[in-house]
């Protein structure tokens, strides 16, 4: 498995629900944090549509051996706001700051024990999770950035023709 690139129309769909917990979902699991672990650039959060699995399960990890993964998760309360500097890994090496809420509430299921769960978060963990809950309804960080200009490329890395293309016919 490897991570889908921007211009994949899976980025853009709807991810399903997942109904079946077993070990082939928490064998994708360790999958995916290993998939995560060796990205260039390293990346914090996964999402399954991102590695041409379009099912609602997300994988994060803001701090060394703290893992969380939850399935079929919703975001079901958000305050504040806050602006920070975001990258994807299915865009690498392109960053742009974004809003989001500065503390969120989600909804989810615990993989291990397949019990329905209420996270509450906030700082880079809120981030994360809305950023991937993002992925599994076809919302990529970049759809909220205005402008081309407004994006930033590390060093060895360019911006997708196919991304150029959006913000083009988005003027």
């Amino acid at each position: 498995m490897e991570i889908i690139k921007y211009g994949n129309p899976i980025l853009r769909k709807k991810a399903k629900s997942i109904n079946k917990i077993d070990k082939s979902i928490r064998d994708l699991i360790v999958d995916m944090f290993d998939i995560m672990h060796n990205s260039t650039p390293k990346g914090v959060g996964l999402a399954a549509p991102q590695i041409g699995l379009p099912i609602q399960l997300i994988v994060i990890e803001t701090e060394p051996n703290k893992q969380l993964s939850l399935i079929n998760p919703e975001i079901i309360e958000s305050k504040g706001k806050d602006t920070a500097l975001e990258g994807c890994l299915s865009i690498p090496g392109v960053w742009g700051n974004v809003i989001r809420a500065k503390k969120i509430k989600v909804r989810g299921i615990n993989p291990n024990n397949s019990k329905k769960i209420i996270l509450e978060a906030e700082g880079i963990l809120a981030r994360a999770i809305q950023h991937e809950v993002d992925h599994l309804n076809g919302i990529l960080f970049t759809d909220y950035i205005e402008k081309i200009e407004d994006l930033c490329v590390d060093e060895g890395f360019v911006i997708p023709e196919k991304l150029r293309l959006y913000y083009k016919e988005r003027k």
